[in-house]
């Protein structure tokens, strides 16, 4: 009976979880715990009931009835000691992989809990990615899953005491096995140094989208039959201000690590270039390193993305620029943000401006470049009017070129680019993707990463990049996406 009057199923309130129904001989030995209606908890002597088979009786009511008066009244005389008792005689640990171990592929990761709990939960980074009810308690966790850097496990158990669990953590870091062979040393020389985040073997790239929401991402990957290996987030700010959302606070750069995924920021300062030069950003920078030093995985950092254009807060060129650039790098690394990694990123065109506006390779770990298929009649690309392919926009004039002149000496990545349809030419955009696959094989050989922009700027530019924007787009991209060039992981 519960204190409040109310029946409690004795099966539960004794611990009893099979008791004989088939007039076998009892033979049951309690060692658990009760708990009654206000919560206070007590652990009863060990008792040993036993009966000879020839007799074989079920238990009577007023048997029951009375062993269950001289746990209540003993429970009642115990109080919360005995509580902190049970929850003491409760332990859960990590066995295996030991705390901050380096490990790699598939690892044997091993919980103890006593006494044994009705369920145990392995959790990466506060994911939840296996549910184990049977001893023992084991999951083999696939590293390849999450990026490369910390990552904390915690298990936790669930006792039969439907109040009580207990959980235990252990962070450690994963680092995937790959042999990265005659990346030039020049790749290595930036901020980033040794840490510098490149596919794993020399021959083929990195494959990812600008998205609205990690759903759709995700949603394209089931389409594509991949996952990505990159994935955006954008964070802007008011002008004179740090930010409009917070780096980092909407979570959706830890949703990608999680996912398996490399997390490319891009953040656009509300300061122009003389502001920056006069210190009234440094607040903002210190600020930002503080965020990316305490996200704790490797990043991408995109900052000052088409500095060479008309249209950012922050456009300007040469010197100033470089001034800009290099004390951004410094305040940022100097709050311990050694896990960013530096992109470069001018727009395609302006490329006096572009050139004279690199920072130096000591101060760039990746060089990135943007462009876009408007197919407009005042758009170019080179000598091209209208519908631009993409070579036309990335290498119309090799020697002039990003890809050309920088490639060879760091990493090159298309941060942007997409394609609108043509409606006088039905399945024009899905030839779009695959000529571009063809182009990037055939003529970019420094390109290791390539970002669609995968949305639609109707609102503001009139424009639709989405890849779903005809059958033909998703066909002619998902022939993109699973090509072996783009599946370097």
């Amino acid at each position: 009976m519960r204190a409040d009057g109310q029946a409690d199923d004795l099966h539960h309130v004794l611990g009893l979880d099979c008791l004989p129904a088939n007039r076998q001989a009892i033979n049951q030995t309690f060692t658990d715990s009760a708990q009654i209606a206000y919560g206070r908890m007590f652990r009863f002597p060990r008792i040993s009931v036993t009966r000879p088979p020839s007799l074989r009786p079920r238990p009577s009511p007023s048997l029951w009835a009375g062993f269950v008066s001289f746990v209540l009244v003993v429970a009642a005389m115990a109080g919360p000691a005995a509580s902190e008792a049970l929850a003491a005689t409760r332990s859960i640990s990590i066995v295996r992989p030991v705390a901050g171990a380096t490990v790699s592929g598939t690892v044997r990761w091993k919980a103890r809990a006593r006494p044994r709990p009705l369920r145990v939960e392995f959790r990466v980074d506060g994911r939840l990615l296996r549910v184990d009810r049977t001893y023992p308690y084991v999951y083999r966790w696939d590293t390849r899953r999450v990026s490369n850097g910390r990552h904390r496990l915690s298990a936790r158990a669930v006792w039969r005491v439907r109040t009580l669990s207990g959980a235990a953590t252990t962070s450690l870091t994963a680092k995937r096995r790959v042999k990265v062979r005659n990346f030039p040393s020049s790749y290595y020389t930036g901020p980033a140094g040794t840490h510098n985040i490149l596919p794993p073997r020399r021959t083929g790239a990195f494959l990812g989208i600008w998205d609205t929401g990690l759903a759709q991402a995700f949603d394209r990957e089931v389409t594509f039959g991949r996952r990505f290996d990159v994935l955006g987030a954008t964070y802007s700010a008011p002008r004179g201000g740090c930010y409009t959302t917070v780096p980092f606070s909407d979570g959706k750069p830890q949703a990608i690590v999680a996912h398996g995924a490399i997390p490319v920021i891009r953040y656009r300062p509300g300061f122009t270039l003389d502001e920056i030069n006069a210190g009234q950003a440094d607040s903002c920078f210190r600020d930002l390193g503080r965020r990316v030093r305490d996200f704790g995985h490797r990043v991408f950092l995109r900052l000052y993305h088409e500095f060479n254009g008309t249209w950012m807060v922050y456009s300007g060129c040469g010197s100033k620029f470089i001034s800009a650039w290099r004390r951004t790098v410094s305040l940022v690394r100097g709050e311990g943000a050694t896990n960013g990694v530096w992109i470069w990123n001018p727009g395609e065109g302006h490329r006096t401006c572009a050139f004279e506006s690199y920072p130096g390779n000591g101060w760039v770990d990746w060089v990135a470049v943007d462009g876009y298929n408007f197919a407009k009649p005042d758009s170019w690309c080179g000598m091209t009017q209208g519908w631009c392919e993409f070579w036309q926009i990335f290498r119309h004039t090799p020697s002039v070129s990003l890809h050309d002149v920088y490639g060879p000496s760091k990493p090159f990545m298309i941060g942007e680019t997409g394609s609108v349809e043509d409606p006088s030419m039905p399945g024009r955009k899905g030839r779009w993707h695959l000529n571009a696959l063809a182009s990037i094989k055939n003529d970019f050989p420094h390109l290791k990463a390539f970002i669609y922009s995968d949305f639609d700027t109707g609102g503001s530019e009139g424009t639709n990049w989405r890849l779903d924007t005809s059958q033909s787009s998703l066909d002619g991209f998902r022939t993109l996406a699973r090509d072996p060039y783009f599946n370097t992981r």
